[in-house]
């Protein structure tokens, strides 16, 4: 049987406010960093974190997918999913820099339940559920239509900003504001602090179903960047990229970036 929603929320709430206590206790001068294959950085911090959502989240019969902890392909047998990425950012997170984020997304059948993206160093924490609604510490967000294009604030990631990926908008009408973490691109979208994020190279599921969820929440139109409806929990959690705008439906003016996100994803 589906869980509420509304204990999914209370305790994605419970265990992001618990990860941003742990995570206070971290000084980013001090931890030893290490490299994981591949060479992306990983810290203790990760694996603390890791165990604490862990503790607080799971439930006898449900799945678990971290970015910290050994897939076990038993979580693909069951009907809910814990998404989790302990820290997005984590290099943010050694450089003393805010932007990193905690990121917890809840799957029921592959579609997405709730999901809650915390922001520890600014003491934020922000919870969203499809048709329930979208909260920033506490307080719910109104929903927001007829969004324009126009001086409209677009997330982008400072990596992709650095190699050129977003130069072919450099001239259009809205804002471009870099920020690394891709769970807080999403969950600063749902909660009304920014207007659109898109990515366009390849992600994992635990990178974006905590931040997803607030977006969809909010009523954007979120969608793999190859074009395929999101659906979480897949054998491989490697996804070619994520997409979240206004729904054209309305907000019809961004129907056009609609179809320019298309035809860049696919060039």
């Amino acid at each position: 049987m589906q869980p509420s929603v509304d204990e999914i929320l209370k305790r994605i709430d419970a265990s992001l406010r618990a990860a941003t206590a742990l995570g206070e206790t971290f000084r980013p001068e001090t931890i030893l960093v290490e490299k994981k294959k591949g060479g992306s950085p990983v810290t203790a911090a990760d694996h603390a974190l890791d165990a604490l959502l862990h503790k607080e989240l799971m439930r006898e019969g449900e799945g678990w997918l971290s970015e910290e902890s050994v897939d076990d392909p038993v979580r693909l047998e069951c009907p809910l999913t814990w998404i989790v990425d302990p820290i997005d950012g984590t290099r943010d997170f050694t450089e003393g820099s805010p932007e990193w984020s905690v990121s917890v997304g809840c799957a029921w059948k592959g579609k997405l339940l709730a999901g809650g993206v915390a922001q520890p160093a600014k003491g934020i924490i922000m919870l969203g559920a499809p048709g329930a609604g979208v909260w920033k510490n506490g307080e719910p967000v109104a929903p927001r239509t007829n969004i324009p294009v126009k001086g409209a604030r677009v997330l982008a990631s400072r990596s992709e900003i650095r190699r050129g990926e977003w130069e072919a908008f450099a001239n259009a009408p809205f804002e471009v504001i870099p920020l690394s973490s891709i769970a807080l691109k999403l969950a600063q979208v749902g909660v009304g602090d920014a207007e659109a994020s898109w990515a366009l190279g390849p992600k994992n599921e635990w990178d974006i179903a905590g931040g997803a969820a607030l977006a969809i929440a909010a009523g954007y139109d979120v969608y793999f960047a190859d074009g395929k409806p999101l659906r979480f929990n897949n054998a491989n959690p490697l996804i070619r990229g994520v997409i979240a705008i206004p729904d054209p439906a309305t907000s019809p003016e961004w129907e056009s970036v609609a179809k320019r996100l298309e035809g860049q994803a696919h060039d």
